[in-house]
């Protein structure tokens, strides 16, 4: 802000009654701009519609004390960020840059609001609210997303997202996560109790469940809205609806996972160039194999335990549980064990009397 600027707003704060604004300038040097304090109207400031705080930030514990403290004190001791509007409008003169709950305190109580008058651009105004806002009290994951994909959204803002993460002091990958937490689609974010509970280690996982299965995602989304569930829980049956979409596609057939076949198709199983096996394919895709090679009952148990395992994790996309052993199985391994130390055991005494019988 020039000493023009200085004096016009000077001249703003005199002239309007309900002002009754004490003015400070807080720099002196002609080669700076002039910042001043002033006491305004809370009703003359524009709050803005640009992403700020989550709407339960205005009506939580935090808020209930910082409300009570500005009361008790007859206005808020920190000064709030505002810029002046080239052309008032809807009744404003100012915009806010950064201090809405103090704002919305002073407007509550109806005190005059302080407020640090500075000369920046609508874009610089972002870039400074994001700083103050996270010096203050940390923004969370979402709230800090919405701000930043603000922000990048801007035509004249070219910054990456290490720039970005350099001005509240987080790295690139942290600045990624809060815009993928801030791209999730709003009925998502509605199944938590808060979008604050979102925390950054679940932007991977809420961004796979939904390329797994975006419908099953959001319906599911739509059940759990209003619950108000810890966000552990949430997750939880977020993954669990995937994982039935899984199994019901893989039971079913269902063209998102098996492909459909007109003709049945055959493919021979091979091992070092030998035919061991064949696998057959029918029209509507189901599968059947059938093995020339000659197994144990041991050996054919582990076949089985494989081709579950690879359903489980390849097709259904789900751990299976280790299957507990029957008393059979447990007869039969017992068994087979001790037949192989016997054997073994008349091997190893058949190769010590090799020399006798020589």
């Amino acid at each position: 802000m020039t000493n023009n600027s200085a004096a016009k707003a000077a001249a703003i704060v005199s002239d309007t009654p309900i002002h009754a604004a004490a003015v400070s300038p807080l720099a002196t040097n002609h080669d700076t701009p002039l910042e001043v304090v002033c006491l305004l109207d809370p009703c003359l400031i524009d709050p803005g519609s640009t992403p700020n705080r989550t709407p339960d930030s205005f009506d939580d514990e935090a808020m209930a004390a910082l409300s009570l403290s500005i009361f008790l004190k007859r206005g808020n001791q920190e000064p709030i960020h505002v810029r002046s509007l080239a052309e008032p409008r809807d009744g404003y003169q100012y915009a806010l840059i950064s201090g809405a709950r103090r704002l919305h305190a002073c407007k509550q109580h109806k005190l005059l609001v302080r407020a640090l008058l500075m000369d920046v651009t609508p874009e610089q105004s972002l870039l400074e609210r994001l700083v103050e806002n996270h010096n203050r009290e940390p923004l969370s994951p979402w709230e800090l997303g919405k701000q930043l994909a603000h922000i990048k959204a801007q035509p004249d803002m070219n910054l990456s997202m290490r720039n970005l993460g350099a001005l509240i002091g987080i790295d690139a990958s942290m600045v990624q996560k809060a815009l993928d937490i801030a791209a999730l689609p709003n009925e998502v974010v509605q199944a938590f109790t808060s979008p604050k509970d979102i925390r950054y280690a679940d932007a991977k996982k809420l961004k796979d469940l939904l390329g797994a299965s975006r419908d099953k995602v959001i319906a599911k989304s739509l059940e759990l809205k209003g619950q108000g569930l810890a966000a552990k829980q949430v997750l939880e049956d977020l993954a669990k609806a995937v994982q039935t979409e899984g199994v019901s596609a893989a039971g079913k057939n269902s063209e998102a996972t098996v492909e459909p076949f007109n003709t049945p198709r055959q493919a021979l199983l091979k091992v070092q160039g030998d035919v061991v096996g064949e696998i057959k394919t029918d029209k509507s895709g189901q599968l059947v194999v059938a093995l020339q090679a000659p197994m144990s009952v041991l050996q054919q148990q582990a076949l089985a335990q494989c081709v579950e395992q690879f359903i489980a994790r390849k097709v259904m996309g789900i751990k299976p549980a280790k299957p507990e052993a029957s008393s059979v199985d447990v007869a039969t391994q017992t068994a087979s064990v001790a037949n192989d130390k016997s054997v073994k055991t008349a091997a190893n005494d058949s190769f010590g009397n090799e020399g006798a019988q020589a």
